[in-house]
């Protein structure tokens, strides 16, 4: 029985490892199309025109100015070779998160193992490297956030909780999680990171460029929603496709929010507070695509930690409600569980929430 306990985490990390080359080996040649659009407006961008008008690609372009800055460096070589880059750049990625996690947690090798090998198996890795989405490096740079609060190395973690705020605006929220727990000197030097970080775009291109994006581009991002779209499984597509008014809506944020903010006063800890926050982040906005959901791979490796039996049920629940896809969801729309079963990742959130929120002390 010893024997065969030793050897668990080894096959698990084995299936993860073949599931990564199955997947690389299946878009090695593919069009990666949200890709193929950060790609034509780097160029764009240092040829010295507006990205974000005019820009004939897969989808418009939303990514503020940084972003294509810090990129930049893949998208020198031919559109396929790129591509190429950022497959192993994704899948890289997610191997150092879960070394970093391991690390950071202390978390034994066989929760290790079960972590790599149901984030490489999950839908949410598979869209969003096929897509060609920069997820899973704002993932690498979070636990690197993470990891570098945990181990008090704060210098570290402010330029890596900077540069995923630059890849992708979200994660700059969580500074509300320093400001929260009066992490003053963290909260002061990320900040400090961010904004050197979004003046370079001003310093390099035309500032029009940046206040473009900040007027059409940033405000739209804020107050617009994708509605009852299969893909976005965020508490606004779920009440779309219940047609609940907005007003019940608003309500429901200012709850889940403020029920966050009162846990992550209550418990002062930013190994906690941080993973609840990127949760609640992707609960609670406007749209949230599967892709994005690859970052949940964080709250689960802290909430995997020294978990009890019945957490683990719960999680496993929460893991399969989020990691799923309906591939023909035109064929259900109409049912009367349609709304509930498009929800799924919605509902595998709110349990994930949930688990966090209500996280005991000793475990």
């Amino acid at each position: 029985m010893e024997k065969i306990k030793k050897v668990v985490p080894y096959v698990f990390l084995a299936g993860g490892a073949i599931s990564i080359l199955r997947t690389i080996y299946i878009l090695w040649n593919t069009f990666l199309p949200d890709f193929s659009t950060r790609y034509q407006a780097v160029r764009v961008l240092f040829g010295g025109n507006n990205p974000y008008s005019n820009l004939s690609s897969f989808t418009s372009e939303n990514y503020p100015p940084i972003a294509l800055i810090l990129i930049s460096p893949v998208t020198l070589f031919p559109f396929e070779v790129s591509s190429k880059i950022l497959i192993i750049l994704s899948v890289l990625s997610l191997i150092f998160c879960i070394v970093l996690l391991h690390r950071a947690l202390n978390l034994p090798l066989l929760q290790t193992s079960f972590l790599f090998f149901f984030a490489s198996i999950s839908f949410p890795f598979k869209f969003t490297v096929g897509m060609g989405q920069l997820n899973l490096l704002v993932l690498f740079f979070l636990t690197l956030f993470l990891f570098g609060v945990i181990k008090g190395k704060i210098f570290a973690a402010s330029i890596s909780i900077a540069i995923a705020s630059s890849l992708k605006l979200f994660p700059g929220i969580l500074l509300l999680v320093l400001l929260i727990q009066r992490k003053w000197k963290i909260f002061f030097i990320s900040s400090l990171a961010i904004l050197i970080l979004f003046l370079t775009s001003f310093v390099l291109f035309d500032k029009d460029i940046t206040l473009f994006y900040i007027r059409k581009i940033l405000v739209q991002l804020i107050l617009g929603s994708s509605g009852a779209e299969y893909y976005n499984q965020s508490i606004t597509g779920l009440f779309s496709r219940f047609n609940i008014n907005t007003g019940t809506l608003t309500l429901s944020r200012i709850f889940i929010f403020l029920l966050t903010v009162c846990f992550i006063l209550r418990r002062r800890e930013l190994s906690l507070g941080i993973p609840l926050f990127m949760t609640m982040i992707l609960l609670s906005s406007n749209f949230t695509w599967q892709h994005h959901l690859i970052l949940l791979l964080l709250p689960f490796a802290v909430l995997l930690k020294k978990s009890s039996l019945t957490t683990q049920m719960f999680m496993l629940i929460a893991y399969f409600l989020i990691a799923m896809n309906i591939k023909n969801p035109t064929l259900i729309t109409q049912e009367w569980y349609g709304p509930i079963a498009l929800s799924h990742s919605f509902f595998g959130m709110l349990i994930l929430w949930s688990l966090l929120v209500f996280k005991k002390n000793d475990q």
